[in-house]
C-alpha cells in the first residue's frame, strides 16, 4: 500500500482518541501517521560512479603508430605527431584520475605509449603534465602570490617580528632592508625582493628517479639548504624504486622544537612566618620562572594542503607538497601501474606536475637518462614550466628554429621560463659529484607575459570571464621565444673535487638517511664530506638558475663576508658563488631554521593550534 501524501489526513479502520483509547489489541486495526515520517522517507540514493568512457578510437591510432614504427625502422625514434594527438592522449589520461576508463583500456593506453615511445615525446609530456596539474586539488594562486610578494616570515609570536627576506637579511623592526644587485634594488616586500635576477617566486628541485644508484636524498636535502635564500615548493612522494623517497626522508627527520611554559611558585599555607624566612627563600618562592622545553618533532607532510599552503610561507621559506594530497586522482591509476610492472609515463610526469606550477619561477629537473634531457627541456618550453592544460587547447603552436631556439604562440605558460634539466654522465638524475653532468638550460622571454596575467585576472575579477576563459582570451596575442642551451658541468666548475658515487650512495633506510640530513643541516659534517659536497653542488645549481647569483653584492647575514665570486663558468653561471651561498646557508643555521619552521607549522596544523 503506497504512503499517503504528506498533507493527507490521518485515516484508520477504527476511530480512537490518544487520551482514552484502549490498549492495542490483535484486531486488524491499522493506524497511519498524520504527517511525514522518517520511516516513509525514500532511502538515500546510492553513490553513482561516473560513466565509463571508451578510448578505443585513440587506442586504434596508437596501434597503427606502433605497427608503422616497427616496419619503418629498427631504431626507436619519436614519431611525428600533430598537436591534436597529444591533446587527445592527455584527455584520455585524465579519465584515469576520475576512474572513467576501464582498467583494461587504461593499461592498454599506458602500454602503447611506452611501445610507441610517445611517453617520451615533448608534446605528449607537456600536454599530459598540464592535464595532471588541472586535475590536482586547486590552489588559490592569487592568494599565494599575495603572500609571496607581501607576506613576512614571522616568529609566530606577538612580540618583535624578525622578517626573513630572500637574501637572508633580518630586521627586528620588520623592515626588509635594502640591498643592491646587478639589476638594481626592487623591493617586493616581506618575504622577497629582487636579488640579481631572482624575483622572489617559488623554486623547485626535483628528479624523475629511477636511476638505480640509490644515492642519498640529494635533491630533497639540497632544496632545504636552498630554502635559506629561496622560497621552495618541493613536490615529491614516497619511494618508488629506491629505499628512501623524499616523503620517507622528511617523515623520519626529527628536529628540535622549543616551547615556552611558565610555572609560578607560591608559598604554602603552613609556611613559617615571613619574618623568619630569608630574603632569598622569599624571592625563590614568589618568582615566575620561564623554562624552555625542547622536544623532537617530525614534519607532518600531509598537513600542507591547498588550504594551508599560503599561510605556511608566513613562517618559513620551505614547503613540501606531498603528491597524494594534491593529486588524489592518482589513486585510481596506482593499481594499474603496479600490475603493469614497468615504468610508465607517470614516472616522467611527476617533476612537471607541481600543483603550484603557476607560481614557480625557477626549477632544476633531473632526468635518469641522457636521452630524456632534450625531451624535458622542450616539454618545459612547450608548457611544462607553466602549463598547457585543458584551458589552452588549440592555442598551442610551437615553431622549432635553428640552434635549439623556438617560438611559442598562444597557449598558457605561467612560469618564468627559468629551468635547467640535468643528467649525470652515470645516468644520474642529479648534478653529479663524480664527473660530468649534461645540462639543457631553458631561457624563455616574452614581452607580453605580465600583460597576459594582468588582462586575464582583470577579466575574471570583473566577472566578464571565468578564470579559464580570461587566460584563454588574454593568451591569443601572446608570443614567447625560448632558447635551449646545452653545456656540461663538472665538480671543478663549483670549486669542488670529484667523489665516486659509491661514497654518496649509502642505500640506507629513511631513518638512517634522516639522521644524516639533520647532521648536515646542523653543520656537523666535515667541510670535505662527499655527501656535503654533493648537496652543495645541487643547491648551488638552483641558486644559479634562480638568478640569485647574478647579484654583485651580498649581505646574507652574520658570517657572510660579502665577497661575491664573480667567476663565470659553463652556461654563463656563477657556480662557485652558488657554493659560497650554499655553505653559508648551512653554517649560519638558516637552512635548519627554515626546516624547523616547516616542521613546527605542520605540527601546529595537525594539533589544531
Amino acid at each position: 500500500m503506497p504512503p499517503p501524501p504528506a498533507d493527507a489526513p490521518s485515516t484508520s479502520t477504527t476511530s480512537t482518541s490518544p487520551s482514552s483509547a484502549p490498549p492495542p489489541t490483535t484486531t486488524n486495526t491499522i493506524t497511519l501517521p498524520s504527517g511525514p515520517s522518517p520511516s516513509h522517507e525514500p532511502p538515500p540514493l546510492p553513490s553513482i560512479p561516473p560513466p565509463t568512457i571508451s578510448i578505443a578510437p585513440l587506442l586504434s591510432k596508437l596501434v597503427s603508430i606502433h605497427h608503422s614504427s616497427r616496419s619503418t625502422s629498427t631504431q626507436p625514434a619519436l614519431p611525428q605527431i600533430p598537436p591534436s594527438l597529444a591533446l587527445e592522449i592527455s584527455s584520455a589520461l585524465t579519465l584515469l584520475f576520475t576512474a572513467q576508463v576501464s582498467a583494461t583500456q587504461a593499461a592498454s593506453l599506458l602500454t602503447l605509449l611506452s611501445t610507441t615511445h610517445l611517453d617520451r615525446h615533448p608534446r605528449v609530456i607537456a600536454a599530459c603534465a598540464g592535464r595532471m596539474r588541472d586535475a590536482a586539488r586547486g590552489v588559490d594562486l592569487r592568494a599565494l602570490r599575495g603572500i609571496l610578494s607581501g607576506g613576512g616570515v614571522s616568529d609566530g609570536g606577538g612580540g618583535n617580528t624578525s622578517v626573513v627576506v630572500a637574501s637572508g637579511e633580518t630586521s627586528e623592526d620588520g623592515d626588509a632592508g635594502k640591498r643592491s644587485s646587478s639589476s638594481g634594488t626592487n623591493e617586493l616586500g616581506g618575504l622577497g625582493k629582487r636579488m640579481g635576477s631572482y624575483e622572489g617566486g617559488l623554486c623547485d628541485l626535483v628528479g624523475t628517479g629511477g636511476d638505480g644508484h640509490s644515492t642519498f636524498n640529494i635533491s630533497t636535502t639540497a632544496s632545504i639548504v636552498a630554502s635559506a635564500l629561496l622560497k621552495i615548493a618541493k613536490h615529491g612522494n614516497r619511494a618508488s624504486s629506491s629505499m628512501s623517497g623524499s616523503a620517507d626522508l622528511l617523515q623520519h627527520a626529527q628536529v628540535s622544537s622549543s616551547s615556552t611554559s611558565s610555572t609560578s611558585i607560591a608559598p604554602a599555607s603552613d609556611d613559617p612566618p615571613t619574618a623568619v624566612r630569608s630574603k632569598m627563600e622569599k624571592e625563590t618562592e614568589t618568582k615566575t620562572e620561564t623554562e624552555p622545553k625542547t622536544k623532537k618533532i617530525s614534519p607532518q607532510i600531509s598537513a600542507i594542503t591547498p588550504t594551508t599552503l599560503a599561510d605556511l610561507y608566513r613562517h618559513t621559506n620551505y614547503a613540501f607538497l606531498f603528491a597524494p594530497v594534491f593529486h588524489p586522482g592518482m589513486r585510481h591509476a596506482a593499481p594499474i601501474r603496479k600490475e603493469l610492472g614497468f615504468r610508465t609515463i607517470f614516472n616522467l610526469l611527476g617533476p612537471l606536475a607541481n600543483p603550484v606550477d603557476g607560481a614557480i619561477e625557477a626549477r632544476v629537473v633531473g632526468v635518469a637518462r641522457r636521452s630524456l634531457g632534450r625531451v624535458f627541456a622542450e616539454a618545459l618550453a612547450l608548457g611544462g614550466s607553466g602549463g598547457t592544460g585543458s584551458d589552452s587547447e588549440g592555442d598551442d603552436e610551437v615553431e622549432e628554429t635553428r640552434m635549439g631556439k623556438g617560438r611559442r604562440k598562444g597557449g598558457r605558460r605561467r612560469g618564468k621560463g627559468k629551468a635547467l634539466v640535468v643528467c649525470g654522465e652515470e645516468e644520474l638524475d642529479e648534478v653529479s659529484c663524480a664527473g660530468r653532468t649534461f645540462c639543457w638550460r631553458v631561457r624563455g622571454s616574452s614581452s607580453s607575459t605580465s600583460e597576459v596575467h594582468h588582462k586575464a585576472e582583470n577579466l575574471s575579477m570583473n566577472g566578464e570571464r571565468t578564470a579559464e576563459q580570461g587566460h584563454a582570451e588574454a593568451d591569443v596575442d601572446a608570443e614567447e621565444t625560448f632558447d635551449i642551451e646545452e653545456f656540461t658541468l663538472h665538480p671543478e666548475d663549483f670549486g669542488l673535487p670529484t667523489h665516486h658515487l659509491s661514497e654518496v650512495s649509502p642505500g640506507k633506510t629513511p631513518t638512517e638517511n634522516a639522521s644524516l640530513l639533520m647532521k648536515l643541516l646542523g653543520n656537523e659534517l666535515p667541510d670535505e664530506d662527499p655527501v656535503l659536497h654533493f648537496v652543495l653542488i645541487n643547491a648551488a645549481t638552483l641558486f644559479v638558475v634562480s638568478g640569485l647569483c647574478d647579484a654583485d653584492e651580498s649581505s646574507m647575514g652574520e658570517g657572510d663576508s660579502g665577497e661575491v665570486i664573480r667567476e663565470v663558468g659553463p652556461g654563463g653561471g656563477r657556480w662557485k658563488e652558488g657554493v659560497r651561498r650554499a655553505r653559508w646557508a648551512i653554517k649560519s643555521g638558516r637552512a635548519l631554521e627554515m626546516f624547523r619552521g616547516y616542521a613546527e607549522f605542520t605540527n601546529r596544523v595537525v594539533d589544531g593550534v
